[in-house]
C-alpha cells in the first residue's frame, strides 16, 4: 500500500503481528514506538519502570515527525484503549494528516496463545490474554467525533 500525508496508528497485543505487518505493507515511513526507546546497541533491553518515559519519547519522536512533515508515520505500540492513541489521532488529523487505525485483534484462547508464542519481549501468558480482553473496539469505545473522521482496518490475527 501506498500512503503519503498519513499517520497509521498499530493497535496489537505482543505477538500480534504489527511490525511484520508495518514491514509487508507500509514503506519508507517514520516509525515512532516505546519500544525503540528500550533498543540499545542492537538489543531490546525492557525495563518497566521507564515505560511511562518510554511513552513520552515516542511522542515526542511522534510530534517531530509532524513538525518535519514526513509523509508517512507509523505510531506502533499496543494502543489496547482508545485513550492510548487518541491524542496521536488528533494531533494528526488537527496537522493535517490522514488517519488510519490498523487493529490485529486475537478474539480466541487459540489465537491469543499463538501470540504468546510469537511475542519477541517475553511477555508473559496472563498479561497477553488480558491485554487481548481489555481490548476496546474502534467503533464502539472511542469518541465518535474522531471516529466519523479516521479510517480503521481490523485484521484478525491467526
Amino acid at each position: 500500500m501506498k500512503y503519503n500525508n498519513t499517520v497509521v496508528i498499530m493497535r496489537g497485543i505482543s505477538g500480534a503481528g504489527k511490525d511484520t505487518w508495518i514491514k509487508d505493507n507500509i514503506h519508507n515511513a517514520r516509525i515512532c514506538s516505546a519500544d525503540l526507546f528500550f533498543m540499545k546497541d542492537g538489543e531490546y533491553m525492557f525495563d518497566v519502570s521507564r515505560l511511562p518515559q518510554a511513552h513520552s519519547w515516542c511522542m515526542s519522536e511522534f510530534l517531530k515527525a509532524v513538525h518535519d512533515h514526513v509523509p508517512t508515520i507509523v505510531v506502533n505500540n499496543t494502543h489496547i484503549r482508545c485513550w492510548e492513541w487518541e491524542n496521536y489521532a488528533r494531533t494528526a488529523l488537527v496537522t493535517g494528516y490522514d488517519v488510519e487505525i490498523v487493529s490485529l485483534i486475537c478474539g480466541t484462547v487459540d489465537q491469543v496463545r499463538n501470540c504468546y508464542k510469537r511475542n519477541v519481549h517475553g511477555t508473559p501468558l496472563g498479561i497477553v490474554g488480558a491485554k487481548a480482553l481489555e481490548f476496546e473496539n474502534v467503533t464502539v469505545s472511542c469518541p465518535q467525533d474522531l471516529v466519523g473522521r479516521i479510517r480503521s482496518t481490523v485484521i484478525q490475527v491467526r
